[in-house]
């Protein structure tokens, strides 16, 4: 993941790589830019590798971020690349547009249903959550509008090989909330530093 900070007037970024609660990386890059994530993260693999050099990263999970993401595929080429589940719940309301407030709700607490019934079958998840996207985004064009369910459309293709690669691997977990908590307490005390 990467964290959105301030250093007294300028915008930076704290490319971050953890596994369970230990965070193994903390960078810092000046752009958003996938050349400058990639710089960072690949200091934590070059240290990984002196460290183990048969180290090798069997699967990450991200934001959906694009420059990470680019990052990821360059300096893990074999790695399985994940989408956190719970980044796209938060992500879907933005996609719909010119709607009241309680049918984006419930739109959100539909989805929030779908990916946690995907979630708990044992077999054929994959399957089931292609299906399933596809009857929500039908949903979303009767309910919201056929614009909101073609934008909806879009953004599930873009996304849902990452969340395949989540549900696919029982091993992945399904969402870097943690990793978000690290990051919002290293922003509190940099706050206060200032």
């Amino acid at each position: 993941d990467e964290k959105h900070s301030h250093c007294r007037t300028d915008k930076v970024y704290l490319p971050t790589i953890v596994c369970g609660r230990v965070i193994w990386h903390l960078g810092y890059a000046e752009e958003a830019s996938a050349a400058a994530f990639t710089a960072s993260y690949g200091a934590f693999q070059r240290a990984a590798s002196q460290q183990e050099p048969l180290y090798w990263v069997k699967g990450v999970l991200i934001d959906g971020f694009d420059s990470t993401s680019k990052s990821m595929r360059t300096l893990f080429p074999g790695a399985r690349l994940g989408n956190c589940l719970r980044h796209a719940l938060t992500k879907l309301p933005g996609k719909l547009t010119a709607i009241a407030s309680p049918v984006r709700q419930a739109l959100r607490t539909q989805f929030h249903t779908l990916l946690y019934r995907a979630r708990q079958r044992k077999g054929l998840r994959v399957f089931a959550l292609g299906q399933r996207l596809r009857h929500f985004a039908d949903h979303v064009a009767a309910t919201a509008g056929v614009a909101n369910g073609a934008r909806v459309r879009r953004w599930f293709q873009d996304k849902k090989a990452g969340w395949y690669a989540v549900l696919a691997d029982p091993q992945m977990p399904v969402t870097s909330m943690l990793l978000d908590q690290a990051h919002n307490a290293i922003d509190r005390k940099l706050f206060v530093m200032k």
